[in-house]
């Protein structure tokens, strides 16, 4: 599994004044250990990632917002105190990896990583996609975001970067999608999601 984390983490603000001065509480998350998470399906981490991106835009980013979006439990990772996580198996046949990464020095951000199983010689083991990234790219269009019309390639993987302002803030919310096309035959060339990062910030909303 750790192999697999590591080939799909690919590839993020100034923090607060108020954010560097008072450092929350610790929170019932914080009391978590990072371990894995029951089974759960594709629908609800779609429907959880939808419901986490519009609740950003009113609320902090922070572990609970996460447990509260998705319906998992957040845990402190081992080792990386400022990194928050959770982890398991998906339905369908896929796992995910959730991480929330606070910084001192910029805004916090969340990252998804989705990836199958694999076979002896590093072949994947092709089920059923958790998440269809062109499918989740037209859910964002509708519930209003700016979702870019071409996907671009960056260090072995597919990118849709997606964005809505925050009125009044002078930035907002932002992040992409991670996809990749699974399989060697023709036939098997299904899009599949296989990360997601967002963050929440000041940035240039200007043409």
């Amino acid at each position: 599994m750790a192999a697999a984390l590591a080939t799909m983490a690919l590839l993020a603000g100034c923090a607060t004044s108020s954010a560097q001065q008072a450092a929350p509480g610790p929170g019932p998350e914080e009391a978590h250990v990072h371990a894995e998470q029951p089974s759960i399906p594709a629908e609800q981490l779609r429907d959880g990632l939808l419901r986490l991106l519009e609740a950003l835009h009113t609320q902090d980013m922070d572990p609970a917002l996460v447990e509260r979006s998705l319906g998992v439990q957040m845990g402190r990772v081992e080792g990386r105190d400022r990194v928050f996580g959770t982890y398991g198996p998906v339905d369908e046949g896929w796992n995910y990896s959730i991480d929330l990464v606070r910084r001192d020095d910029a805004e916090p951000y969340i990252d998804l990583y989705l990836f199958p199983d694999r076979l002896p010689g590093k072949r994947w083991v092709l089920t059923q996609c958790t998440l269809d990234p062109h499918a989740f790219a037209n859910a964002l269009r509708q519930a209003g975001w700016t979702v870019r019309d071409k996907p671009y390639w960056y260090v072995k993987a597919w990118y849709l970067h997606f964005e809505r302002p925050i009125l009044g803030s002078g930035g907002g919310v932002s992040g992409h999608v991670r996809f990749l096309y699974m399989g060697e035959e023709p036939d098997e060339r299904q899009a599949c999601m296989v990360g997601f990062r967002v963050h929440v910030g000041k940035w240039d909303l200007t043409p």
